[in-house]
């Protein structure tokens, strides 16, 4: 399923920087998406403490409705 240019990239890549330039690139894409899970559990987290608030929100709303 590879494309025939990004191989010829990768080949680019080792020509140029040899194997260092290939482990940097793997480094530095391992170290992108580390960033990029981090990021995405703290929107997940904001989002469920959002929920949260409105569950309660709307549990107060509901309450004070029934009371009258």
């Amino acid at each position: 399923d590879l494309k025939q240019s990004e191989v010829e990239g990768w080949m680019d890549t080792f020509v140029k920087a040899g194997e260092r330039g290939l482990k940097a690139n793997a480094e530095e894409e391992q170290a992108v998406h580390a960033r990029e899970i981090r990021e995405l559990r703290a929107k997940i987290g904001e989002l469920v403490l959002e929920l949260d608030a409105r569950k309660t929100l709307q549990a107060l709303n509901d309450r004070d409705a029934t009371a009258f």
